[in-house]
């Protein structure tokens, strides 16, 4: 409860907490309490919406590039996230030596998304195109997110559903294909064989986590061999063409990379914060 690890910090009986204080406490935390600071830094997490293949709708392909058109990244970012993120075009963040500089910027366009929704046949009837669910866990940032996402598309004729969910059902539904869309975080990855294990035809649940059922036989090729090179050169370009292909799919709309933080007392000396949530800093932290 995020409440109480707030007020257990305030009291002194925590002296770490690590990516679990919402942005909204953020924002006064280190003002309000002088005997806490905030540390932060990028990370190795990369948020999405991911889409059900299965689902009649979402499968369309107009609908997804609608969607991912209309969702205003950076507004999002800086006024749920106090600015503590970055756009994502990829799963694997711009630090990664596997990032394909080669992928287009993505862009907010709503105009656009509504041309798109129109040309494929999904006119407006009042106020809505269609109406989709969103499903999303109860942490108070998710929430609010994926209510900011419902808003944007709202703009642009979509009705969205927002269905928070605890941890337990939320990864249930989604692995057994009872959503359409949702949110969620990968977190910690460093290899991009991670492309393998989200979008391989062969990882859907509960052999991977595919759990949008996406299925391309080109991408599934390409996996494999990059899961089979050893130089970097040749990886590097089968991974360019694996990320290009999962853009022009778009089985996710990727959304951005938050960084990780941590909130600290401010007598702990020495904890720095590593890109995959590790805490092996402590080994060599002290109290002050």
């Amino acid at each position: 409860n995020e409440k109480t690890r707030y007020a257990k910090l305030r009291a002194g009986e925590l002296d770490i907490v690590q990516n679990a204080i919402s942005r909204d406490t953020l924002r006064t935390l280190e003002r309000r309490n002088p005997n806490l600071k905030l540390l932060k830094r990028p990370s190795l997490k990369t948020t999405y919406v991911g889409f059900n293949m299965k689902d009649s709708l979402v499968s369309n392909p107009a609908i997804r590039e609608a969607i991912s058109l209309a969702i205003n990244r950076q507004e999002i970012i800086d006024i749920i996230l106090n600015g503590m993120a970055i756009p994502a075009r990829t799963i694997l963040p711009p630090t990664s030596a596997y990032f394909s500089e080669k992928l287009s910027k993505e862009t907010y366009d709503p105009q656009n998304a509504q041309t798109i929704l129109d040309k494929a046949g999904f006119p407006k009837k009042g106020d809505f195109r269609f109406e989709v669910s969103l499903k999303t866990t109860t942490d108070v940032t998710r929430i609010s997110v994926a209510k900011a996402i419902a808003s944007q598309l709202k703009r642009i004729g979509i009705k969205v559903i927002v269905e928070p969910m605890e941890w337990g059902r939320f990864k249930l539904d989604i692995d057994q294909g009872r959503v359409q869309l949702w949110t969620l975080t990968w977190v910690g990855f460093k290899d991009p064989d991670i492309y393998r294990y989200a979008f391989a035809s062969e990882n859907f649940p509960p052999n991977g986590a595919n759990r949008g059922w996406y299925s391309n036989p080109a991408l599934d090729r390409l996996l494999e061999q990059g899961r089979e090179k050893n130089d970097f050169s040749d990886r590097k370009k089968i991974y360019d063409q694996i990320q290009e292909l999962v853009e022009h799919d778009k089985p996710y709309i990727f959304l951005w990379h938050e960084d990780n933080f941590a909130v600290v007392t401010k007598t702990l000396v020495d904890f720095d914060l590593y890109a995959d949530g590790r805490y092996s800093a402590l080994r060599h932290s002290y109290f002050q």
